[in-house]
């Protein structure tokens, strides 16, 4: 597992609200300056797809 992706794990394991991936991206630059926004999607993405993290939506889309 990449240090990127085991960041995101712990900054969401460490907050009780649902995180943004804006938040994320700000929480993780903390430990890692050089991270970028699509890093984070990405990454994301792929948490998902391995079943490590729940996607939420809010809102409806139009």
């Amino acid at each position: 597992m990449t240090k990127q992706r085991k960041t995101i794990l712990e900054i969401l394991r460490n907050t009780t609200c649902h995180p943004t991936a804006d938040w994320i991206y700000e929480q993780a630059r903390k430990v890692i300056p050089e991270i970028s926004l699509g890093t984070i999607y990405r990454n994301l993405q792929i948490l998902t797809q391995e079943e490590e993290i729940q996607e939420l939506k809010y809102g409806s889309t139009f």
